[in-house]
């Protein structure tokens, strides 16, 4: 182990504001879930957090599984530290010493910058390593309905708009997925999750990481599931769900967007699936004060503007098929967006209907039914026949409803050995 990391070891709270010379570091010493414990670095303009699986000899702070922290490599040599008071060249020291070490590089392993600055975030453009940052605050079991933002657990649509045009997921943090009480939890003994759901919900839809951090044999995995395959893999949009224009129209004051429960939480976002040149659309209404339409004009960038689109939520679609009426989602129906809050919160989809009239659904038993990861192509071919080319776990079974004629129809594939599959419709 360095130097540095040796003496930042050596420090507790009640010296966390004397300064290690040969490091240039203010370190604070915390407890942490899921690992030994995560080292809180102080410097001038950066405040990060790197958390600590194993400290490699070289004094490299590594983790594998990103949850809340950077991968960073504490070095101490006086040209590094003369430039670390630089803001660019302070996010390039640290991003050189992770590719220069045995860490990112040879494990393949990327960057979660945890609560940083915006500054940082759009220096990441030159750091490839960097995949994600935490674009919503530290999660506390029922904390959803006392939150503000940017200061919420759970409403990252602002954010996530940033890190979309910078090519970043952005990573909610961990959440509960049972809404029991998780029994010698570190808060009091009432404490619970009642909005387990959602929070799962906008984790999937997120892009970013879906973290359930839930006490060992406490784990809701009928929820967890609906996030990913059967193997763990996340089936997620091709964007993640960013809150729509009308929202912040209608916070400053002009124009008749959704009416938000709480102000600067935005109520509506919206994302897509894009595959073989489709685009099917997801609308994710939470603290809705009243109803709103919503059209296609909305979510332009969501949408193949001259397709003509079927919507629907999960309760309209029978478990294994049946006779349904399913509305268009055009410029003369929209979405009717019914008002809620946390447990009763929207979504809803739409679907391109392909040449031969079928549209198809999806996955009814995932937040993201029709993900890229899991559709890999959907072919149309001579005389109306669709061919769809699925991924997932060897040997998943994969329910696909698909709307034709008035009626859904359930079709059942399972993929093989490889985790590959094909349906002919």
């Amino acid at each position: 182990m360095c130097d540095c990391c040796k003496s930042a070891l050596r420090h507790d709270h009640a010296m966390k504001n004397e300064r290690i010379p040969d490091c240039g570091f203010f370190p604070i010493l915390s407890a942490a879930h899921n690992v030994n414990f995560a080292l809180h670095y102080r410097s001038p303009g950066l405040n990060l957090c790197y958390t600590k699986s194993y400290v490699h000899e070289c004094g490299c702070i590594r983790s594998h599984f990103l949850t809340t922290g950077l991968i960073v490599c504490l070095n101490s040599t006086p040209a590094a530290m003369a430039v670390l008071h630089i803001i660019r060249a302070h996010s390039m020291v640290l991003a050189a010493c992770v590719f220069a070490d045995t860490g990112a590089r040879k494990v393949n392993a990327g960057i979660q910058y945890c609560m940083s600055y915006p500054k940082h975030v759009l220096q990441s453009v030159e750091i490839p390593a960097v995949t994600q940052f935490r674009a919503g605050d530290d999660y506390g079991p029922g904390q959803s309905t006392n939150c503000h933002f940017p200061y919420c657990v759970y409403y990252i649509g602002t954010t996530s708009i940033v890190a979309w045009a910078l090519d970043l997921a952005p990573a909610k943090d961990n959440f509960w997925s049972t809404t029991g009480n998780e029994t010698d939890s570190p808060y009091s003994p009432s404490t619970h999750e009642p909005y387990s759901e959602m929070e799962c919900a906008i984790s999937a839809f997120s892009t970013g990481p879906v973290q359930p951090s839930d006490k060992i044999g406490f784990s809701n995995s009928s929820l967890i599931l609906q996030a990913c395959t059967t193997n763990g893999t996340l089936l997620q949009p091709s964007k993640p769900a960013t809150t729509i224009d009308e929202c912040f129209a209608q916070a400053a004051g002009f124009g008749t967007g959704p009416v938000a429960t709480k102000e600067y939480n935005e109520p509506v976002m919206s994302t897509h699936s894009q595959v073989s040149g489709h685009k099917w659309v997801h609308v994710l209404s939470i603290g809705l004060n009243s109803s709103f339409d919503l059209y296609p004009r909305h979510v332009p960038l969501e949408m193949d503007s001259t397709a003509t689109y079927i919507q629907y939520t999960r309760d309209d679609v029978p478990a294994y098929g049946g006779k349904v009426s399913l509305k268009e989602f055009s410029a003369t129906s929209p979405m009717r967006l019914a008002p809620c809050l946390y447990t009763d919160f929207g979504v809803t989809y739409a679907a391109p209907v392909l040449g031969n009239g079928m549209a198809i659904l999806g996955e009814m038993a995932k937040w993201v039914p029709l993900s890229p990861i899991r559709f890999r192509a959907i072919d149309e071919g001579a005389g109306g026949a669709v061919t769809i080319t699925l991924a997932g776990a060897p040997n998943e079974v994969v329910h696909v409803a698909t709307y034709h004629s008035g009626a859904i129809t359930d079709t059942v594939c399972t993929l093989n050995a490889d985790g590959m599959g094909t349906l002919n419709l």
